[in-house]
């Protein structure tokens, strides 16, 4: 979790629009929903969230706006991506 609050914060030194495209946080215990939950909130400054994954559908309950893909369908995230901005990709 502190590796993907890092990387959130980081956007900010980069143009906009942002969209981070974020896969489970593995290994996480008995915890993981809520720590997915609570990258949702740190999300909710973005422009656009896919949350990849099992264990990220939690990240919808901090960000009801996000995306969520099951697994990494690159034909079903293409068009969810912007043409400009800046892209965040990060997975366990």
């Amino acid at each position: 979790p502190a590796a993907a609050s890092a990387a959130l914060a980081a956007l900010a030194s980069f143009p906009r629009p942002y969209t981070a495209v974020l896969g489970d946080m593995l290994e996480l215990g008995p915890d993981s929903a809520t720590y997915h939950e609570q990258l949702g909130r740190e999300t909710l400054g973005l422009d656009r969230t896919v949350a990849v994954g099992p264990a990220m559908r939690a990240l919808l309950k901090g960000n009801p706006a996000a995306q969520h893909l099951e697994d990494l369908d690159l034909e079903a995230l293409r068009p969810l991506l912007p043409e400009r901005g800046t892209l965040l990709v990060k997975g366990s």
